[in-house]
């Protein structure tokens, strides 16, 4: 109980310090105004090697050279990159030891996947067909997450 004591004396004094300090506020003390600052992310385009990130592209020339069958097959080749593939229509990609919804898939910028959907891997990538695909992004890691706060894996 003695320590309760302590507490609410403690308290006692902050109190009267904090209100002491804005009874001593004149008008003697200076404002400042800063000027605005804009804090964004970089979710426009910018070069590979202009980033933080572990970021690679496969391009157009790339994806037709790798022949895919289906659009997880894309995947195979890309660092840090693996593909889970069960069947011969399915594929989970891994990134980072990571699958399900800690990997975001977004195709032109509409998320595939969520986080509702189950955490093991998911085969959402062969719904994609690999003709239409024209440019491969793979962020890898936790910096990904400028994406969604679930993407800990990386984003496709």
């Amino acid at each position: 109980m003695n320590w309760i004591r302590n507490l609410y004396l403690l308290n006692l004094v902050f109190a009267f310090v904090f209100s002491s300090n804005s009874a001593f506020a004149g008008s003697s003390e200076e404002v400042y105004t800063l000027e605005e600052i804009t804090v964004t992310g970089t979710r426009g385009e910018k070069n590979v090697f202009e980033t933080s990130r572990a970021i690679s592209v496969a391009t157009e020339e790339e994806i037709a050279q790798r022949s895919p069958v289906t659009a997880p097959d894309i995947l195979r080749e890309e660092a840090g990159v693996q593909v889970q593939k069960t069947t011969y229509c399915q594929g989970s990609p891994i990134i980072r030891g990571l699958t399900g919804y800690h990997t975001l898939i977004l195709i032109d910028g509409v998320r595939l996947n969520n986080s509702t959907f189950r955490s093991g891997p998911n085969q959402y990538t062969a719904t994609i067909d690999p003709g239409q695909i024209e440019r491969v992004e793979v962020v890898r890691g936790p910096g990904s997450t400028l994406y969604v706060n679930s993407a800990l894996g990386g984003v496709l």
